[in-house]
């Protein structure tokens, strides 16, 4: 059966998995993965045990530097996929999964001008996106506003959930390039799911959410207090290639973004966050899970610093024929406060299936046993 006979229906929970208490193992999960300048969670902070339910969020960057690396993530993106599905068939567990993307486009609240930045007001606003990309082959004339399977849908292949995702997450490359990847994931995960708005439906109750970017840039989240940041005018606040560097304190910082996504814990959910982003593809010390990236900021390919011209950054990763990046600096700082359920690696390599694989074994690991 194709995705258009299967996908509208409502995705029902078994309800057997309704009574799971089972504790999560704390190899799994640790709460106080906190480091050096960073908050711990609080001692006393209780986890809530989530249902075997998934709720996954791409952010993708569609700026013009981009479309290799999206080729690059639709290349492992069944990868992704396969290994949610069989890792969970392996504990026995009956699989319920949700998969949307957005954009790193939030507007430039309200500044015109800006090459790229159409919709200067709000973006794509974190709204999941399902408008189906013309150049990829085999897609469906429309979707819904996210994909959907369980481990039951027999007759909707992996490998096809999969190209459906592909329809949809290849955005190309003409958005914004004050890359706003944080406030997406706010506003995409936290304020457009309530009833009535952009995103409704698509978080369950006790879900594990996984959030996933994709980006080449470091997060630009501007504060609604310095909306200057994005006026061409300010010739004063520096090249707009760079403006984020040179004025960090026009950026909402991670740790607010942090809270955000912890208000999700609070309300019952597991929350992982994953970063294929521009930390150096041979450095040790920026790959892996949050708690073990300590060592990545000291890298000498992650200090940040104008180019001889002054209207860009070095880049923290330039592999020929596969992409160039800045530095990540507030993604790792990010994907450290999260622990063992943050994840990083590199967008300046040629596949990005090891690191899709060991977020997806990691969200599979947070379900309790039933």
């Amino acid at each position: 059966m194709t995705y258009q006979t299967t996908v509208l229906r409502i995705l029902p929970v078994i309800a057997a998995i309704a009574v799971a208490t089972a504790c999560i193992d704390d190899r799994n999960i640790d709460v106080d993965a906190g480091h050096d300048g960073e908050r711990d969670a609080a001692p006393d902070a209780v986890l809530p045990v989530p249902l075997p339910i998934v709720d996954v969020m791409f952010v993708v960057d569609n700026s013009g530097s981009m479309a290799e690396e999206q080729a690059t993530l639709m290349d492992g993106i069944s990868e992704f996929m396969v290994q949610i599905f069989t890792s969970a068939a392996a504990r026995g567990l009956p699989i319920d999964v949700h998969l949307g993307v957005t954009s790193t486009d939030a507007g430039t609240m309200g500044y015109r001008g800006i090459m790229s930045c159409e919709r200067p007001d709000y973006g794509d606003d974190g709204c999941l996106l399902s408008v189906p990309n013309p150049t990829v082959a085999g897609c469906a004339p429309s979707y819904p506003t996210f994909l959907a399977r369980t481990d039951e849908d027999g007759d909707y292949a992996i490998d096809e959930f999969a190209h459906d995702f592909r329809c949809i997450a290849t955005l190309g490359i003409h958005g914004c390039g004050f890359e706003q990847q944080f406030e997406a994931a706010r506003r995409g995960l936290v304020a457009n799911t309530a009833p009535g708005a952009c995103n409704e439906g698509f978080l369950r109750d006790r879900s594990v959410v996984a959030v996933v970017f994709l980006t080449d840039e470091d997060d630009c989240s501007v504060s609604p207090e310095h909306p200057e940041m994005f006026d061409p005018a300010r010739t004063d606040l520096g090249p707009l290639n760079i403006r984020c560097f040179q004025n960090p304190d026009f950026l909402l910082s991670v740790e607010h973004y942090k809270d955000a996504l912890d208000g999700l814990t609070a309300s019952g959910h597991l929350v992982v966050v994953g970063a294929l982003a521009g930390v150096p593809p041979d450095a040790a010390e920026c790959h892996g899970f949050g708690d073990t990236l300590d060592g990545c900021l000291a890298v000498p390919e992650m200090i940040e610093r104008p180019n001889e011209t002054g209207d860009q950054l070095v880049p923290s990763c330039d592999v020929p024929g596969i992409g160039v990046a800045a530095p990540p600096v507030r993604f790792v700082q990010l994907v450290r406060q999260f622990g063992n359920r943050g994840h990083m690696s590199s967008i300046c390599r040629r596949d990005y299936k090891g690191g899709l694989r060991e977020i997806a074994t990691r969200i599979v690991s947070l379900i309790p046993d039933p």
